[in-house]
């Protein structure tokens, strides 16, 4: 069982993925916001396995092709639930990458299957092939370097805001409990370790992030990149962002965890996304645009 976790019922679904080392609650305070006036839209997002509540018999295979078939499943159960709903795609770091990979193998595989039309859009957050790929030789060092153990949950929260890895103390308060479990050490006492065992993880590092930038590109489907900082855009996406291929935001002064650090922003990003597109809440109506003369234009994805 895949742990899911629903905010609203309404409008847009927004099915999202989370990075490793993370969980589906690192989504919590931008669904608050997304679930309430004027978006009025739904989120989902879910636990990939080894993250968080989902516990499972091997939880160290976190293979891209197993984090993409999780997604379908989860997918798959999204539109049962939402069936006249349209769906964006949404992913932060290593769940962008799946998110895109997912789009691109379900576009391949079952194209005449009648739930991938309800797939209208594509966000990813903060992840780019390059940087990602130049950053990998460095993250064993990085990830070894963190505390091992906290002595309770308060501790894991002031760690994670006087790190930086979330900025924002309410998102924190909320996140970061989700990436540690209870233990007990030799003696009895309870502490707070890591969920997540990252460096077990190694082995799949570069096919997570490995041609990331073709696949995106290549996708015929709205799609839109956030990132933190035009520092992490590398060549390939300069210049395809450059000849239109694809939109892109930039939102300064945050951490690695956008819609943890400034979950009001990302909520307006992402409703100027679904107006941008001229995205529908109900999957089979047309996209239409009103030229400036009044006549109306169906887009074709």
């Amino acid at each position: 069982m895949i742990p899911a976790y629903y905010a609203g019922t309404q409008g847009h679904v927004f099915l999202c993925l989370h990075g490793a080392g993370h969980s589906a609650l690192s989504f919590a305070a931008l669904a608050k916001l997304m679930k309430q006036e004027p978006y009025n839209s739904t989120v989902v997002s879910f636990d990939f396995r080894g993250h968080g509540s989902h516990f499972c018999e091997n939880e160290s295979d976190m293979s891209q092709q197993t984090l993409i078939g999780e997604t379908i499943k989860v997918l798959k159960h999204v539109i049962s639930k939402f069936p006249t709903q349209s769906l964006i795609l949404v992913g932060h770091s290593m769940g962008g990458s799946i998110a895109t990979k997912t789009i691109e193998f379900i576009t391949t595989h079952h194209k005449d299957e009648g739930w991938i039309d309800h797939i209208k859009g594509l966000f990813i957050i903060d992840v780019v092939e390059g940087s990602a790929m130049d950053a990998l030789p460095f993250m064993e060092s990085i990830v070894s370097s963190r505390p091992s153990k906290f002595p309770d949950v308060q501790s894991v929260v002031k760690y994670g805001v006087s790190s930086g890895t979330v900025r924002n103390v309410d998102s924190a308060k909320v996140s970061m409990p989700a990436q540690v479990i209870k233990k007990a050490d030799a003696s009895g006492k309870e502490l707070w370790v890591w969920r997540t065992d990252l460096l077990a993880s190694k082995q799949y590092w570069t096919q997570w992030f490995k041609d990331l930038t073709k696949t995106f590109l290549g996708l015929r489907i709205p799609k839109q990149l956030l990132l933190a900082g035009n520092d992490r855009m590398d060549k390939e996406l300069t210049i395809a962002h450059m000849q239109g291929k694809f939109k892109m935001v930039v939102i300064d002064n945050v951490g690695h965890v956008i819609q943890e650090d400034r979950p009001q922003e990302v909520a307006s990003v992402f409703k100027q996304f679904l107006d941008k597109f001229h995205i529908p809440s109900l999957h089979k109506d047309q996209m239409v645009i009103t030229t400036i003369s009044g006549k109306k234009v169906v887009i074709n994805q």
